[in-house]
């Protein structure tokens, strides 16, 4: 291709004094030949352009659908219901609605009970949210229902992260659950519901503990819980724990709840069995339960059922009660190995 050269002919032009006609000739026809070749060049630059505008506004566009969130769907969850998909399994009980973006399955669960299986193969997350739990799971089999008591997770199999919204969490295995309340009201709640449906003493405990474990709640919900607490231990044959726990009662609940175990104590293993809570009851400065202790006392130890007597006197019994103080005093005072 020849350049176009203005400055050639421009020389000339200044050597020459004019042009004559052959020249202009010449001249107009390097001129238009040098211009046809340009126009090629001229017409393929602007279509360079527009092709990299083109390029540019591709990319730009596949880069923002890169970047962008992933669609999600989300379908409701109605009584009775079952839906599967990327390893996840649900089985309605109640109503709630379910999320699915990506690896992810979010369900929203509001009410009732609901079965979910997660394939332990499956590269998905499962996370169950109810008003008061937060469920996070990898492969596993579990249920999820939510009431008025709460929230309660039970594990068939596999593992799952519980993390409930008063701030407690705890990992839940097979064959155990874990419970969600939205105070220790509604915990009592459950308790005694479980009660009326003669539930195990293990799961009422595991209750009860997980109900006083709340941070929110009346003191005097905590202490009935906490009667409900001594009656458990004590039917899990656990008497230590249980008289510490029944000794930590305020006085007004304490005196009735150490009465009731040492009667049964005493229905079920005698004076051996009710010692420990006879004398709790002394030391709440209850005079009939310090006398039934003297009296427990009297035929294996003469000498501590002497000094149980005297801190029944120090109570300052009255009526009958005086009356029996009396008169285990006469019958302790002839035996010759008391010490005063």
């Amino acid at each position: 291709m020849t350049d176009f050269d203005f400055d050639s002919d421009l020389r000339r032009l200044a050597r020459a004094d004019l042009p004559d006609e052959d020249d202009m000739a010449a001249m107009s026809r390097r001129l238009r030949r040098d211009l046809a070749l340009q126009a090629p060049r001229s017409r393929r630059r602007r279509w360079m352009a527009v092709a990299a505008a083109l390029i540019v506004g591709v990319l730009g566009a596949l880069a923002w659908s890169w970047s962008a969130p992933p669609a999600s769907e989300a379908w409701a969850l109605q009584q009775g219901e079952s839906h599967a998909g990327s390893g996840v399994s649900l089985l309605s009980e109640g109503t709630g609605t379910a999320t699915v973006q990506s690896d992810t399955t979010h369900v929203q669960w509001r009410e009732g009970r609901l079965r979910a299986e997660l394939a332990p193969e499956a590269e998905h997350t499962l996370t169950i949210e109810t008003p008061s739990a937060i469920v996070r799971v990898v492969g596993t089999v579990f249920t999820v229902e939510h009431s008025t008591f709460g929230t309660v997770v039970e594990v068939a199999r596999g593992e799952v992260e519980v993390g409930c919204k008063d701030g407690l969490s705890e990992r839940v295995r097979p064959g155990r659950e874990a419970w969600c309340f939205r105070d220790t009201a509604w915990g009592l709640g459950r308790v005694l519901w479980l009660e009326r449906h003669d539930a195990p003493a293990e799961e009422r405990l595991r209750v009860i503990r997980r109900a006083l474990a709340h941070p929110e709640g009346l003191k005097a919900t905590r202490h009935v819980l906490r009667e409900r607490e001594v009656g458990a231990l004590t039917e899990l044959g656990r008497q230590p724990e249980a008289l510490v726990a029944a000794r930590a009662l305020p006085l007004e609940l304490r005196v009735p709840q150490l009465a009731t175990q040492a009667g049964a104590a005493l229905d079920r293993g005698g004076c051996p069995a009710a010692e420990p809570w006879l004398e709790a009851l002394l030391d709440a400065d209850d005079v009939a339960g310090g006398l039934l202790y003297v009296q427990c006392l009297a035929d294996v130890d003469g000498a501590r059922a002497w000094q149980a007597l005297q801190r029944v006197w120090h109570l300052h019994p009255t009526g009958s009660d005086a009356d029996a103080a009396r008169a285990w005093q006469r019958a302790l005072a002839e035996n010759a190995d008391i010490q005063r």
